[in-house]
């Protein structure tokens, strides 16, 4: 499996069979573009123990940058478990406020009650945590903006455990 454009030529850094390919970019970010299209609670635990792992390992750099940029591919969901938007929120609750810096996620286009739902839990890590949650529906535009560079290839990923 390989991931699709705009991320297609990044070399990968890690993928998760069961969730999806992870990069580190720069400056301080987190880029992730999922294969599944269902989010489950498992799946929501992965995920976040990998920015958790990334938030801990690059504390300095990130620090420095003012928070993470998180920026989510997730064109591939269509909807989510019982308890998987809960446990998101739960997770998100967990970190201190100014971890993220801003938040980036890519649906598809079609996915009207993913971007509510996404929309909700913006206002409340706005509100909670100092930082917002973009939705975007290409991730093109939104990864020129973000100004990321791509990790260069043979680089690793921070360690996460």
């Amino acid at each position: 499996m390989d991931p699709v454009p705009p991320f297609a030529d990044w070399p990968v850094q890690l993928f998760l069979p069961d969730h999806g390919f992870y990069w580190y970019a720069h400056p301080a970010a987190l880029v992730c573009q999922t294969v599944h299209s269902y989010a489950t609670v498992a799946i929501v635990d992965a995920h976040n123990d990998v920015l958790d792992g990334v938030l801990r390992t690059r504390s300095a750099e990130i620090r420095a940058a003012g928070g993470i940029l998180i920026f989510n591919d997730w064109r591939s969901i269509r909807g989510f478990a019982p308890g998987a938007r809960s446990r998101m929120q739960e997770r998100m609750n967990a970190r201190e406020r100014g971890y993220a810096r801003k938040t980036v996620v890519t649906i598809h286009p079609g996915n009207r009650l993913l971007r509510m739902a996404i929309e909700a839990a913006s206002l409340f890590k706005t509100m909670v945590l100092g930082s917002r949650i973009d939705v975007v529906l290409s991730p093109d535009v939104a990864l020129a903006r973000a100004g990321l560079t791509p990790p260069v290839k043979g680089e690793p990923f921070p360690r996460v455990h």
